[in-house]
């Protein structure tokens, strides 16, 4: 009863929340100006270290931008830090009932400029996962710095990137501490019909990291397809500090009828972050405990525009961890 009278209350703050944003799109002397906002819930339970809440999500994006060359970005977002988007508003295991009002940050705001065969990001950056990565920084973070990319043959890209990260813990980019940190230079590149390939060198906090990364997309009846990714860290100095992952993903329903695209999307992935990878590790987008853990995530669009879906992540290793949420874009 405690658990379906926190849904109710938050489903209702949900609806007055969304109710009060919308997706917009208008245009002023050659400046279109686009904002979308993102809203989930979800019920969250690692029974091991015996957690259990509820816990929200807004993320709000805009785009100002002039003649589709010049634009200024923003994410404006909740989460407390470079690695969660999500905030706790109920502790089920609290006797306290009050529900914890959103807190929104401005976590990313730069401005971008294209040209032909590339472009340039300057200011609160977000990492940026490629078609080949599968754990990277984590896309709910920010680099404050610069990014400069070139294109080049089948979909490659050169990536170069300067800037800080180390306040971690502050998703305020009004208020950061910034202190150059961060540098890394990528190629990635389409090496055959369905793979990709990346490599990559990252200096964080005074360490080295090499990174290599490979996705093969495999056509199962017709155009339908399973995508296979395997990637790997290491620390240049340090041979013990590694990190790594193999996985695979499919819309499964899809393979069975394209009517049903979308319907059930279900990946599963293994995934080995050493403890000695420090911070580094602690900041991938799939880290959720050091050594070894096995991670399974479902997913489903409600309606047939994708605008509202179901979700849910479960992860089995020396922690369990089970979450389960709705999401609405608009």
């Amino acid at each position: 009863m405690k658990v379906l009278v926190s849904v109710l209350l938050i489903a209702i703050g949900v609806f007055y929340t969304v109710t009060s944003f919308s997706n917009v799109t208008t245009e002023i002397m050659d400046i279109d100006f686009d904002l979308d906002t993102d809203v989930g819930v979800r019920y969250d339970s690692q029974p091991g270290i015996s957690k259990e809440r509820m816990q929200q999500r807004i993320r709000m994006g805009f785009t100002l931008d002039y003649r589709g060359t010049i634009q200024l970005i923003g994410l404006v977002s909740t989460g407390n830090d470079f690695d969660s988007d999500w905030q706790t508003i109920y502790d089920l295991n609290s006797d306290d009932t009050r529900l914890n009002s959103p807190k929104p940050f401005f976590r990313q705001l730069y401005a971008q400029m294209k040209f032909k065969g590339g472009r340039v990001q300057l200011g609160a950056i977000p990492p940026i996962k490629n078609k080949t990565s599968a754990t990277g920084l984590d896309k709910s973070g920010w680099i404050d710095g610069v990014r400069v990319e070139r294109y080049f043959g089948r979909e490659g890209v050169i990536e170069i990137v300067a800037g800080s990260i180390g306040d971690v813990e502050n998703p305020n980019v009004f208020s950061r501490d910034r202190d150059l940190d961060f540098f890394e230079i990528e190629i990635s590149e389409k090496l055959f019909e369905r793979v990709f390939g990346e490599v990559k060198f990252e200096h964080f906090k005074g360490r080295n990291f090499l990174q290599g990364t490979m996705k093969y997309d495999l056509p199962i009846l017709g155009n339908k397809l399973v995508s296979f990714a395997a990637e790997y860290i290491q620390d240049i100095n340090q041979n013990s500090a590694n990190s790594y992952s193999v996985g695979a993903e499919t819309d499964l329903l899809r393979l069975l009828n394209n009517a049903l695209e979308g319907r059930l999307e279900v990946g599963a992935k293994f995934v080995y972050v050493d403890k000695s990878m420090g911070e580094r590790g602690r900041l991938n987008d799939s880290f959720y405990i050091f050594g070894q853990h096995f991670e399974f995530n479902l997913a489903g669009k409600l309606t047939k525009s994708g605008n509202l879906k179901w979700f849910s992540n479960y992860y089995l290793g020396q922690e369990k961890r089970f979450n389960l949420g709705i999401q609405l874009k608009f």
